[in-house]
């Protein structure tokens, strides 16, 4: 199994954790704790770095490409050019995010009243425009 089949398969574990501002521990994730999460597992990042969408951007963007695959990170870039979101692409369309929530959700139960958990959404449905980079070395 390569690093990137195994990374994919240890996101799926996620799926339905709820969504916690700053979360990046089994008892909820942010956008950015849930990637860093699966590439710690598999070794791509160190166990402990911590970081924003933006920074865990800036520490791939010499591995971007153009079209998504399964295991790419896709980062949704607003009208200013800032990093404002993350998510690891399962299938060419599909990408798994923690979201739906913001900086008031921050215990399981406030996950549960406004919905916002590591959900499958379809790649495109943000408006922001989006930015491919593979972290896998294969």
């Amino acid at each position: 199994m390569t690093l990137r089949e195994l990374a994919l398969r240890y996101a799926w574990a996620w799926l339905g954790r709820p969504y916690i501002w700053g979360g990046d521990d089994p008892s909820g994730f942010d956008c950015s704790g849930l990637v860093i999460e699966v590439l710690a597992g598999v070794g791509l990042i160190p166990h402990g770095w911590d970081g924003t969408a933006q920074s865990i951007f800036d520490r791939f963007k010499t591995k971007q490409i153009l079209t998504p695959k399964p295991g790419a990170l896709v980062f949704y870039k607003n009208a200013a050019g800032l990093i404002t979101h993350i998510g690891l692409v399962l299938e060419q369309d599909i990408v798994l995010q923690a979201g739906g929530g913001g900086s008031s959700t921050t215990s399981p139960d406030a996950a549960w009243q406004q919905n916002a958990f590591v959900k499958l959404r379809p790649l495109a449905y943000r408006s922001e425009a989006r930015i491919y980079v593979d972290p896998f070395p294969d």
